[in-house]
């Protein structure tokens, strides 16, 4: 294993920690009721939401299926999370699972 292989590695890593960030709020309300709101479920949903995304946007010719177009539909997801978690006044770092995990 070389360093070319960790680089890999740890770049796949931090995609995905940035897709589960990226869809924290929209998980966190739609699991409300769950102890840890949904968390584990982040990564999965904005997976899904990324790769119908690209999947539509390059079916009718909007955009390429390139590795910039997926990074490209992350912020702007990431984006319209925040800001709905902005407009509804949740700060998720303030929930309780984070206070939980920090301690």
């Amino acid at each position: 294993m070389n360093i070319q292989d960790i680089f890999y590695v740890v770049r796949w890593f931090l995609v995905f920690a940035l897709i589960g960030f990226a869809f924290l709020p929209l998980t966190f309300n739609l699991f409300k009721e769950f102890k840890d709101k949904g968390y584990i479920f982040s990564k999965i949903i904005g997976i899904a939401f990324i790769s119908y995304t690209i999947l539509l946007l390059g079916t009718i010719k909007i955009l390429k299926f390139t590795e910039i177009s997926a990074y490209l539909i992350l912020i702007v997801f990431f984006i319209i999370n925040y800001s709905y978690s902005f407009y509804k006044k949740e700060n998720i770092l303030n929930e309780k699972i984070f206070k939980n995990i920090s301690s």
